[in-house]
This record gives C-alpha cells, structure tokens and sequence, in this order.
C-alpha cells in the first residue's frame, strides 16, 4: 500500500477519533446534569480508579503500549472532568 493510502487511513482514523472524543464530552455533560439535579457530588474518584484499571486492563489485551494509553486517558479524564465542573 503506497504511502499516501496509509496517511489516508490514519486521517480517517484520527477524525473518527475525534467524533468519539466529543461524544464523550457530550455524555460526561449529562452525566453531570444528572448528578447536580440529584445533589451528588461531580467526582467520582472510586470510578475514576475503576476506569484507570479497565484502561490498563484493555491496553495489555490489545496488546499496546499501557503506560502510553494510561497517559492518553488521564487526559481525556481531566479535560473532561473540568467540562463536568466549569460547563454545566
């Protein structure tokens, strides 16, 4: 496949990635709606702990580098717990 194809894909991959990343944010939104309208508390530190370990855990299955998808997700984690806080 030429060079060209492949930078394709990636693109295409990387847009979907995207998409992903925003319905993402867009649930944690309702989820925090959810958890201010019920007076729970925003954070959920004990989720939190459980997402990292399923992070880990998906990434050994997939057999890709855990600490770099470790660092990825503890991005994702904390702008989208700062979309929870300050947007909602």
């Amino acid at each position: 496949m030429s060079l060209s194809k492949l930078r394709e894909q990636i693109d295409a991959i990387d847009r979907e990635w995207i998409k992903l990343l925003k319905q993402r944010l867009d649930v944690a939104k309702q989820i925090a709606m959810v958890k201010k309208n019920n007076r729970m508390p925003i954070l959920d530190l004990e989720r939190e702990e459980w997402m990292k370990a399923e992070i880990r855990r998906l990434a050994q299955e997939q057999q890709i580098n855990e600490h770099m998808v470790v660092e990825i997700f503890h991005l994702v984690i904390f702008y989208t717990k700062q979309e929870m806080l300050y947007r909602t």
